[in-house]
């Protein structure tokens, strides 16, 4: 199981990723030295539409 600082960053990641996909920008560096991240893992991220014409409003981790 992962650690919240792991969590953290697995959000901050998809932040950027779907962030730079919405602006037809280049995908952001993931590197990472953590060795769990780097384990070969799937993941899901939820994205959440706000009221106001469709913004992602927020990045959710699910156990």
């Amino acid at each position: 199981m992962l650690n919240e600082e792991q969590k953290r960053r697995l959000i901050e990641v998809a932040h950027q990723a779907v962030t730079a996909a919405v602006a037809h920008e280049p995908a952001p560096d993931l590197a990472t030295n953590d060795p769990d991240l780097l384990e070969p893992r799937g993941a899901f991220v939820c994205l959440c539409h706000a009221q106001e014409s469709g913004a992602i409003t927020r990045l959710h981790w699910l156990h």
